[in-house]
């Protein structure tokens, strides 16, 4: 009985050597899963944040690349304006190229001496008085322009009123300029009214 006793657990001794490797596999295989799930849960952790920086990274290219056209644009609508003020000069500077008579070339040019290096003129317009300008008469000069700065506009004014030529000096208009879609923001213009205090008549031949 005791041999055949034996006999049995020499039989399952194997299975159970099996059953217990099986375990063992088992064991093991489920592990190394749950190490694996925690490793790409850390992968998938990593993978969102660096996606998140990209984003962000991104953003603010774009937003740099904003900054940089709306830099350029300013830059270009200032070269613009600058190219006026010279283009505007220059007309003043000529004076018979505005079509008045040779006697307001003198005045024309010292109007445009008295310009700020930031303000610049955009309509010129003589209004003749009652006596009439042809005559010898005074006339009512009227300046529209625009400036970078109020106290240039206040610089060009004190310039006038010091100035001989001008009997009178007005202020007609002054507000300040600026919108998303207009100007640069800190623009002023302005317009003025002159009066000269006198105006010679041509030479007899």
């Amino acid at each position: 009985m005791k041999d055949h006793v034996n006999f049995l657990d020499s039989l399952q001794a194997p299975l159970r050597i099996k059953q217990k490797l099986r375990q063992g596999i088992i064991l093991l295989a489920t592990t190394t899963m749950l190490l694996v799930a925690g490793h790409v849960s850390v992968l998938k952790h990593q993978v969102g944040r660096i996606r998140t920086d990209c984003r962000s990274l991104e953003d603010r290219v774009d937003l740099a690349k904003k900054m940089r056209a709306g830099l350029q644009a300013l830059e270009k609508e200032r070269q613009d304006l600058l190219g006026r003020k010279a283009d505007i000069a220059g007309r003043l500077r000529d004076g018979p190229a505005l079509g008045e008579a040779p006697r307001w070339s003198s005045l024309l040019v010292d109007l445009a001496r008295q310009l700020p290096p930031r303000t610049w003129l955009e309509r010129f317009a003589m209004e003749s008085g009652s006596d009439g300008a042809a005559a010898g008469g005074r006339c009512t000069v009227r300046l529209s322009g625009r400036t970078f700065s109020q106290q240039d506009l206040l610089d060009f004014l004190s310039r006038l009123e010091q100035d001989p030529a001008w009997a009178t000096v007005a202020l007609t208009r002054s507000e300040k300029e600026g919108t998303d879609q207009g100007p640069p923001a800190g623009l002023h213009r302005f317009e003025l009214a002159l009066t000269p205090a006198l105006v010679r008549r041509s030479a007899a031949p």
